[in-house]
C-alpha cells in the first residue's frame, strides 16, 4: 500500500497557493510559534463588521504541525504544499488501516486508492488547510477506540489524539459527544461494563485537558470568538436547508467528477448515495448504534446547522464512514447474486478510473500555472510594492487581509460585509490605505471605492491598485 500511495507526494504538486485566506493565518500563527510571539499577532485585524471571515486566531493544533516547515524553510509555499501532500499520504494509510479491519485486503486497497486519487483530493492536497491533519487524528483516535480490549493506557492514547484533533479544529468536539453517547447507551443496554464506561470517560477528560493545555494555558489566544458571536439559532432551519442542499451537490461532484456527462453523473452519484444509505440502515439493524453511527450523525448534524459554509472540505472527516456504508450497501446485492467479489472490485476500480481520468489530466496539465493566486504576476507585484514602499505600521483595507498581512508584514482588515457598515468601520478602525485586486473583484467594495472621494491613487498595475486614505 505504501508503494501505491507514493505518487500522492508528487502528483499535482504546486509551488503556489490560491488567495484563500485560512492558509495565510495558519502559516502566520506557525511563524509566531517558531519566533515566540503571541500566536494571534498575525497582522489580521478582526472586526465585528465581517466577523464571518475568520476568528482572531485559530486553535494552535495545526500551526504546531506546521512549525517544522516554517522553522526549516521559512515562507516557502512549495515546502508547505509538499508537506500537505505528505499528510495526504499519511491520511491514505490511516484510511487503509481503518478499512482492512472491516473488509478483505483487496477491498480495502481498492477503496483507499479510489478515495485518495479522487480528483478533488488530488487538488485539495495542495491546500494548506487543517482538514487533512484533522482527518488523520480523527481516524487514529477512532481506530484506537475500536480496539476490542480498551484499557487505561489505550484510553490515554485516544484522549491525547482526540485532544490534538480538537486543537486542530474545534468542530472535533463532536467526537467526545459521540463517545459519551455511545458509552452511556451501551452501558444502559448492558453491552459494556462500568469499567469500560470509565475508560470512555477518561478518554473525554484527557481530550479536554489536552485542548486546554495547548489553547488556553500554553498558547492562550481568542479562537472561536468570531464564530460564536455569529451563531443564531433563530435562523437554524435556514442554515440546515442551505447546508443540506450544498453538501448534497458537492457530494455528487465528488462521487462522479466535474468533467463527465451530466446524465452519467446524475445516475452514478444517486446510485452510490442510495447504496450508502442502505448500508447505513443495514448496519443499524444488524449491530445497532455504535461509535461510528453516533460520530457520523452528530458530526453531520453539527455541520448542517453551522452558519458558515466552507465547501466540501467540511464533509471530509466523514468520507471514510460514507465509503464504509457504501461498501456495506454494495455487499447486499452481491451477496444475493453469484458474482465473484473480485469481479466487483475490478469493475468498480475501472469505473472510478474512467470518471477520475479527465479531471486528473486537467490538474496535471495546469499544475504549474497559478490560478486565482497571490503568485500571479500582477498580484505578486502589488504585494511586493506594499512590502517595499508603504510604512511598516500601515493599516490596509483589502479583500484578503490575512494573505496581505502574511506576504507584506503590514496590518490589514477586510471590508464590511454589509455596505451600510462601511462608515462605521472607518470610524472605529484606523485605515491608512485601500488596496484592490481586480482578480478578486468584489462589487460591494468596488462601489464603495467609486463613491469614496477622500482617497488618492498611490500605485497601480493592470490588476492591482493602491489608494491612500486622505480622510
Amino acid at each position: 500500500m505504501l508503494i501505491l500511495l507514493l505518487p500522492v507526494l508528487f502528483v499535482n504538486h504546486h509551488d503556489w497557493h490560491n488567495w484563500g485566506g485560512d492558509f495565510a493565518q495558519y502559516i502566520a500563527q506557525a511563524k509566531n510559534l517558531v519566533e515566540g510571539s503571541p500566536v494571534q499577532n498575525t497582522g489580521y485585524i478582526y472586526t465585528i463588521y465581517n466577523a464571518g471571515l475568520a476568528p482572531p486566531s485559530y486553535p494552535v493544533g495545526f500551526p504546531i504541525i506546521l512549525m517544522p516547515v516554517y522553522a526549516l524553510f521559512g515562507l516557502n509555499i512549495s515546502a508547505f504544499t509538499f508537506y500537505m501532500s505528505l499528510m495526504m499520504f499519511v491520511a491514505g494509510m490511516m484510511f487503509f488501516i481503518f478499512l482492512k479491519k472491516h473488509f478483505p485486503l483487496p477491498y480495502a486497497a481498492m477503496l483507499t486508492l479510489v478515495f485518495i486519487y479522487n480528483p478533488w483530493m488530488m487538488e485539495f492536497k495542495e491546500q494548506i488547510l487543517s482538514d487533512v491533519p484533522f482527518l488523520i487524528f480523527f481516524l487514529a483516535c477512532f481506530i484506537q477506540m475500536e480496539k476490542s480490549v480498551f484499557s487505561v493506557s489505550k484510553a490515554l492514547v485516544a484522549g491525547v489524539l482526540a485532544g490534538m484533533m480538537i486543537s486542530i479544529r474545534e468542530v472535533g468536539l463532536f467526537f467526545p459527544v459521540a463517545i459519551a453517547a455511545t458509552g452511556m447507551s451501551h452501558f444502559f443496554l448492558g453491552k459494556i461494563s462500568g469499567r469500560v464506561l470509565f475508560h470512555a470517560v477518561l478518554t473525554i477528560i484527557i481530550a479536554v485537558l489536552i485542548y486546554l493545555l495547548l489553547n488556553k494555558w500554553l498558547f492562550p489566544a481568542a479562537t472561536s470568538e468570531g464564530y460564536l458571536k455569529q451563531f443564531n439559532f433563530s435562523n437554524l432551519w435556514f442554515f440546515v436547508q442551505r447546508n443540506l442542499h450544498l453538501n448534497f451537490e458537492y457530494l455528487r461532484e465528488f462521487l462522479s467528477g466535474q468533467e463527465n456527462p451530466p446524465v452519467w453523473k446524475l445516475i452514478f452519484s444517486y446510485a452510490l448515495m442510495l447504496l450508502a444509505l442502505a448500508g447505513f440502515l443495514t448496519q443499524l439493524m444488524r449491530k445497532g448504534w455504535g461509535l461510528m453511527e453516533f460520530s457520523f450523525v452528530v458530526y453531520i448534524a453539527l455541520i448542517f446547522s453551522f452558519p458558515f459554509y466552507q465547501g466540501f472540505r467540511y464533509l471530509l472527516p466523514m468520507l471514510p464512514f460514507f465509503i464504509f456504508y457504501l461498501m456495506k450497501g454494495i455487499e447486499l446485492p452481491v451477496r444475493l447474486s453469484s458474482v465473484n467479489h473480485n469481479y466487483v472490485i475490478a469493475f468498480l476500480t475501472v469505473i472510478f478510473a474512467i470518471f477520475y481520468l479527465p479531471e486528473n489530466l486537467r490538474l496535471h496539465q495546469q499544475r504549474h500555472v497559478p490560478r486565482w493566486s497571490p503568485d500571479e504576476p500582477f498580484s505578486k507585484e502589488g504585494l511586493h510594492y506594499i512590502k517595499a514602499n508603504l510604512p511598516d505600521d500601515a493599516v490596509i483595507l483589502f479583500e484578503k487581509p490575512r494573505v496581505l498581512a502574511l506576504f507584506t508584514g503590514r496590518k490589514s482588515l477586510t471590508f464590511a460585509a454589509n455596505p451600510a457598515d462601511a462608515e462605521a468601520l472607518l470610524r472605529d478602525f484606523r485605515v491608512d490605505y485601500f488596496a484592490e485586486s481586480l482578480s478578486l473583484y468584489n462589487e460591494v467594495y468596488r462601489q464603495f471605492l467609486d463613491h469614496f472621494n477622500e482617497k488618492s491613487e498611490v500605485w497601480r498595475n493592470e490588476e492591482f491598485v493602491i489608494y491612500k486614505n486622505e480622510r
